[in-house]
């Protein structure tokens, strides 16, 4: 099983930029494992500040050279994230070439039109997406929202004090980026 960023360029094109994998076509590029922003950018002051939702479209290929079903997929995500996410699994059309893709949208703050997003954070929460045949594929769209609410409560708590004794504040270390894991799992 692999997943690979999406293009509109077409098929096997290549796809660097996390931010443009907006659906469309499976491109040439696989999702990196371990690499920062692989998915989703940094949590800015300005991304806090519009606190928009934020998608990715991907493409999940089986290539294990059999059919798999109960395909499980969950995020990994650390207790003191400023993010939740959601995932939507959805079927892939073929365009009037015969090429399969998916929806496309505008930019990264564009939900899609086609797909129902379900809580995907922990394992308690994983998802089945369904089953893919020999060297097929299925469309994943990952969301990810921001915890604002936490967010605006450890800013507000920024600098602080141990105990009430002291005389000394301590500047609290804020996130600035998540590290999630995805975790898909099957039967073969």
């Amino acid at each position: 099983m692999k997943l690979y960023y999406t293009t509109s360029a077409g098929q096997d094109q290549v796809q660097t930029d996390p931010a443009k994998s907006l659906g469309g076509y499976r491109s040439a590029t696989l999702l990196p494992n371990g690499k920062l922003h692989s998915i989703f950018g940094e949590i800015s002051r300005y991304t806090i500040s519009k606190d928009l939702e934020e998608y990715i479209g991907v493409i999940l290929k089986n290539d294990n050279g059999a059919d798999v079903t109960d395909i499980m997929i969950w995020f990994d995500v650390p207790d003191d994230s400023y993010s939740s996410y959601e995932l939507a699994a959805v079927s892939l059309a073929a365009d009037t070439d015969g090429v399969l893709a998916m929806e496309r949208v505008g930019d990264r703050n564009s939900q899609p039109l086609v797909g129902v997003f379900v809580d995907a954070t922990a394992e308690a929460n994983k998802q089945n997406v369904g089953d893919i045949a020999d060297t097929g594929m299925i469309g994943l769209w990952f969301k990810r929202t921001l915890e604002t609410t936490q967010i605006q409560t450890d800013q507000d708590d920024l600098i602080y004090k141990e105990t009430t004794a002291d005389k000394v504040y301590i500047q609290r270390e804020l996130n600035t980026s998540d590290e999630i894991g995805i975790n898909i799992e099957w039967t073969q």
